[in-house]
């Protein structure tokens, strides 16, 4: 397992590089995009509404909200808890919130297109240190 800090400075930013045989990770992605609700948002940036250039879904007991953007509370599915489960183990961190984000240089090509990230999120917010 290598981990690294993803950010160039001040904080901190930990990507984790999980190999593991625990999950069929193809199978696993194929299961993502044809099960979990994706959504497609709309962001308020510098007094303009912008298309983010990405998917997601949202898996928590409580909202959360960036630049305009609404996460109402959600259950987690039973593949996004082992998951979030795993991500425990491997950062050392509890989670009680999972943000996931399809992230593809074209969203028409989503279905065959895997999973880019799987960001795990403590509410309020993404686990991130800046100083």
């Amino acid at each position: 397992m290598k981990k690294n800090n993803v950010l160039p400075y001040d904080g901190e930013t930990i990507l984790i590089h999980d190999n593991s045989a625990d999950f069929d990770w193809a199978a696993l992605t194929r299961m993502l995009i044809g099960t979990i609700p994706w959504q497609v948002e709309t962001a308020q940036l510098f007094g303009r509404e912008l298309v983010v250039p990405r998917l997601t879904a949202w898996f928590g007991d409580a909202a959360y909200s960036y630049s305009g953007i609404l996460h109402r509370p959600a259950p987690l599915p039973e593949i996004v808890e082992r998951l979030r489960e795993r991500a425990e183990v491997l950062s050392g961190a509890s989670f009680n919130a999972v943000l996931l984000n399809f992230r593809s240089p074209d969203l028409k090509d989503f279905a065959p297109t895997p999973i880019r990230r799987l960001d795990a999120v403590q509410y309020p917010g993404i686990v991130s240190r800046w100083r």
